[in-house]
């Protein structure tokens, strides 16, 4: 009897063990999207040949609005002009109104359903690339249109052909001194304008000729103004004159010179107890300036670095209450090397933005939010996995800094991921 035992438990082994293999199999497959991991609560499947994900994030990703028909079982997606429609257990999708045959049909999962997620991503534009070797996904995410910024300043005047590319770009043309005063010009010991300050009128093309070169193709201007030192900041926002002298004097200035916002970037306040009033203070300042930006029909922008960072001391949810949209500086997380004025020159840990851009969005709401990526530190194959968590997270946009980085191939490979003008 036990003989007879061992032989039926061996047999039902023999049936069970192909399935359980295939099961490990399918999870040990990883997705990559823009070369960075995507990761799911319920892991991939793999059936007939062709992997299914779990279809809400996979969509999420990749900015397709999506309906669920319970009563239905059928799933609706609609994005780029494309509309598809899914139903569970059947291997016929329509898309655009016409009939498509699926190698493996939708399923559910763990209350999760599961969709093929090369028919899904190219049906979307993106392109898959399947490694048998190391059982990877890589998925790259087709050209978005969001918002783009870029910052003008510190020598850009060679790539202003470039401006008009964007939906608006901020002029680093102001700042504040060490006495908390606003100021548009500074001056070294020799006498030599330094860091950001107004321009001398060039003879190919003046301060007017290059806000109007955005603003003509319907780009926005804003004024960038700069404090990169805490006790600048401090000086500042803690004297209730200068704070209103200063913030009478930025707007003034915008609303003459033709400007459409002001960007604060003020850095330097650190997460801790002994910045906490320079933390609220700044933040009170912020809310004022505000009040009279809107009265000068004037946007506001505001440069914050990630909470994973080091000068993080901000209110982020309450500034972001404010303004117009918060510039995300998820950059500098290398350390900097000494004698390099802009810090290391390598891609920055695409790990580390991801994890500053999901702080951030506890207290900043994604349509307010525009990724930072620094154009210094990436590579013409780096700028777009920056870029894809931006898309990945549906950000308002992307920013970049800085314009005298930009070449006719950084705007390419920036293009063929945002929609640039």
């Amino acid at each position: 009897m036990l003989k007879k035992l061992l032989v039926i438990a061996i047999l039902l082994g023999s049936i069970i063990l192909p399935f359980d293999s295939a099961s490990a199999s399918s999870q040990d497959i990883k997705v990559y999207l823009d070369n960075f991991e995507l990761k799911f609560d319920v892991q991939p499947r793999m059936v007939a040949n062709r992997t299914l994900v779990p279809f809400r994030k996979l969509s999420e990703s990749i900015g397709i609005n999506v309906r669920w028909d319970g009563p239905n079982q059928t799933i609706y997606a609609t994005g780029n002009g494309t509309d598809v429609k899914l139903v569970m257990n059947s291997r016929t999708a329509v898309v655009n109104g016409k009939n498509v045959t699926l190698d493996a049909a939708p399923f559910t999962d763990n209350s999760r359903t599961l969709i093929p997620l090369r028919f899904f991503m190219e049906t979307f534009d993106a392109k898959v690339e399947w490694n048998q070797q190391s059982r990877e996904i890589r998925v790259t995410s087709a050209q978005r249109d969001m918002y783009t910024m870029a910052f003008y300043a510190l020598g850009s005047f060679e790539r202003r052909q470039y401006i008009p590319k964007f939906d608006s770009v901020a002029y680093g043309w102001a700042s504040i001194d060490r006495n908390g005063n606003f100021i548009t010009a500074r001056r070294d010991s020799a006498g030599n304008l330094i860091d950001y300050y107004w321009p001398v009128d060039h003879s190919l093309a003046s301060t007017a000729d290059l806000i109007y070169s955005g603003q003509s193709v319907g780009g926005e201007a804003f004024l960038m103004v700069a404090a990169l030192d805490y006790n600048i900041i401090n000086t500042l926002v803690h004297d209730a004159s200068k704070t209103q002298r200063a913030i009478n004097e930025m707007v003034s200035l915008a609303v003459a010179r033709g400007l459409d916002g002001i960007m604060i970037d003020f850095e330097g306040i650190r997460n801790r107890a002994d910045h906490d009033t320079t933390k609220r203070a700044f933040t009170a300042f912020i809310e004022k300036l505000s009040v009279e930006a809107k009265k000068n029909s004037l946007k506001l922008s505001v440069a914050l670095v990630p909470p994973n960072n080091a000068f993080s001391g901000y209110e982020y949810g309450k500034i972001a209450r404010v303004v117009d949209f918060v510039f995300l500086m998820a950059y500098d997380y290398h350390p900097r090397v000494v004698g390099d004025p802009f810090g290391h020159m390598r891609p920055e840990p695409l790990e580390s933005i991801d994890a500053g851009i999901q702080l951030t969005l506890k207290e900043v709401p994604k349509e307010k939010l525009v990724l930072g990526v620094n154009l210094v530190h990436e590579t013409n194959s780096s700028i777009p996995n920056v870029i894809g968590l931006a898309k990945r997270h549906n950000l308002k946009g992307v920013g970049f800094w800085l314009v005298r980085s930009l070449d006719d191939q950084k705007i390419s490979v920036i293009n063929r991921s945002v929609k640039l003008k």
